[in-house]
């Protein structure tokens, strides 16, 4: 009987044991975008974050090195809200740089020149790296429809070149890779879609930033980025073999409208919307505009992070609302609590 008892006492706790065991996910690293026109409007949000990408930088009309004056005062204003844990990278390129960015590109001579202006532009200002973004949509068409894409080998020649001197210099190196479209309006996209182009330079790449957010990100029913369309985009990726451990994926701090007006990208701001109508945090869309709330971006950072994705990123993080309920960083640093 005494041994019974005892048996018994074994499994019980066992299976006690057995229910207290809580699965244990690594952090998932937190970034976001800042506009430089955006810069003075920056809260004590972003200062929750692992890392702050100023956006943007681009080659002159000539595909030169530039810095302009304002971009100076915006970079030199943000350097001095940062505290001494955070990562600050620099964005090059961006929408609206497309002819800059391939008369750069696709002259080696150009090119090169380039490269070695960023690595002394990341000595002399003292930031930790260099994000490429490759947008070759200067405005949104309507009916909205696939970007241009780029010109492939140019692209990878830049990942390489830059890639190499940054990295000889102790400097960081992302891509910011926009969602791939597997059909829009019924056609096709052909084979060197923006994650075919992912494929072949993510060795390059400390790390991938996937855009799942903009104009192109948005379903029938007004959604943007769905979680429908969120897990889509990050198994499109992986088929690309590009590995979870070097993605971050692209979170919208921004609500679009399913179509824009006049060729030019219609937006609102996420705190505007939270002012407008003090929404319950569970949804995401406000009249014509669709965004992601509270609940969805706390879903897809829980996703990440339980999923071995690298990270998450906002976009941009000064629209971002100031009440503590809503505020969409909190959203994410609170999946790592």
């Amino acid at each position: 009987m005494k041994k019974i008892f005892l048996y018994a006492l074994a499994v019980s706790a066992l299976v006690s044991c057995e229910k207290k065991t809580v699965e244990v996910y690594p952090k998932l690293f937190s970034s976001g975008y800042v506009a430089d026109s955006a810069v003075n409007a920056i809260t004590n949000k972003y200062q929750q974050l692992d890392r702050v990408i100023f956006a943007s930088i681009a080659p002159n009309s000539t595909g030169a090195y530039e810095l302009t004056a304002s971009d100076s005062t915006a970079l030199s204003n943000l350097k001095s809200k940062l505290n001494a844990s955070q990562q600050l990278l620099v964005s090059v390129g961006g929408a609206g740089a497309s002819p800059a960015m391939l008369a750069m590109a696709q002259d080696p001579v150009k090119r090169g020149a380039y490269i070695n202006a960023l690595v002394n532009f990341c000595t002399r200002w003292n930031v930790k790296g260099i994000d490429l973004k490759w947008d070759m949509a200067a405005n949104y068409p309507t009916p909205v429809t696939a970007p241009t894409l780029p010109n492939a080998s140019a692209y990878v020649a830049l990942c390489q070149q830059l890639s190499t001197a940054l990295h000889a210099k102790n400097f960081l190196f992302t891509e910011a890779i926009d969602i791939y479209y597997p059909q829009i309006n019924g056609a096709s996209l052909p084979d060197n879609s923006y994650f075919s182009l992912a494929s072949q330079t993510y060795n390059y790449a400390d790390q991938i930033n996937l855009l799942c957010y903009g104009v192109y990100a948005m379903d029938k029913l007004g959604n943007q980025s769905s979680v429908a369309q969120f897990q889509n985009w990050l198994g499109a990726i992986t088929n690309f073999s590009v590995p979870r451990s070097k993605i971050i994926v692209g979170v919208p701090f921004t609500a679009y409208p399913q179509s824009q007006a006049n060729n030019i990208a219609v937006f609102m701001r996420y705190a505007d919307i939270v002012d407008k109508a003090s929404p319950s945090l569970s949804e995401n869309v406000f009249g014509l505009y669709g965004y992601n709330g509270v609940d969805l971006v706390q879903w897809k950072a829980n996703y990440l992070r339980q999923n071995g994705y690298f990270g998450i990123l906002a976009s941009d993080i000064t629209q971002d609302s100031p009440l503590e309920k809503y505020s969409l960083v909190n959203a994410i640093i609170n999946s790592n609590n």
